[in-house]
């Protein structure tokens, strides 16, 4: 499934600002894990770093799709 069906699947408007910020998370996120998986000779504070940087998004991730469940009502 595609990042933009993702989004859709989940309510949100593709377009919306938040919806944009989630893909540009997700991006960066693959784009960090790819490096950990690909680059197997990295230092480990290199992995340390793209470790860091996918962990940030993620928190980034989660708090915007609270946001989008509270304004929808459905956060848990």
């Amino acid at each position: 499934m595609g990042r933009l069906t993702m989004i859709a699947a989940a309510g949100a408007d593709p377009s919306d600002e938040r919806s944009q910020a989630l893909l540009n998370a997700l991006a960066a996120m693959r784009s960090s894990m790819e490096i950990l998986r690909d680059t197997p000779d990295i230092t480990p504070d290199e992995r340390t770093m793209f470790a860091g940087m996918a962990l940030t998004e993620e928190a980034r991730v989660e708090r915007l799709l609270h946001e989008l469940m509270a304004e929808r009502g459905t956060q848990s």
